[in-house]
């Protein structure tokens, strides 16, 4: 009787923080995209990838389904369709779980105290799995017809370096 207890305590508590983080990461996606975002979903400052990466170094990979709701969500409300959000909400939960899972394996530390770990963060969440959001996002924007053949180019570049420096600002700063 016991083990059932806790066992449902992990589970409303698992269920609670994945719903906590969908709705920081999308009040900060909302903040994040009135800084004048290209083709209206790609920012050059994206804290929710910097949040959504601290959440699952600290908390695990269960939380995933928070960034994909938050991201969803967000996206749909500005106007994407739901199909298109999704995709988008897909992309960027992959981001954070490939970042936080190559992480782990590769023996990071997220006290950040040796140099080894702030250049594993750098490389590859900053630089590696950011590429996979980007990527994911301006294909599905670009096949929806949403951007532009000449707007592609510029929204991954915008989605990258945004994610790249919401990683590289907000993740150390949450972990520490």
């Amino acid at each position: 009787r016991g083990q059932q207890s806790r066992v449902r305590s992990g589970g409303v508590k698992t269920a609670s923080g994945i719903a906590a983080l969908a709705a920081v990461y999308a009040l900060t996606a909302g903040f994040g995209l009135t800084f004048d975002p290209v083709g209206g979903f790609a920012t050059l400052v994206w804290p929710p990838a910097g949040i959504a990466l601290a959440v699952l170094l600290r908390f695990g990979l269960r939380f995933s389904p928070g960034i994909f709701a938050g991201a969803a969500v967000i996206n749909a409300l500005s106007g994407a369709p739901v199909s298109v959000a999704a995709a988008i909400g897909i992309g960027n939960m992959l981001e954070a779980a490939v970042a936080a899972y190559v992480l782990k394996r590769a023996g990071f530390n997220d006290d950040l105290k040796r140099p080894i770990d702030v250049v594993m963060l750098a490389l590859f969440a900053g630089v590696g799995s950011t590429m996979i959001a980007a990527t994911v996002g301006v294909t599905i924007l670009s096949s929806a017809g949403i951007l532009a053949n000449g707007e592609v180019a510029p929204a991954w570049l915008a989605w990258w370096v945004g994610d790249m420096l919401g990683i590289l600002i907000i993740t150390p700063f949450l972990l520490l």
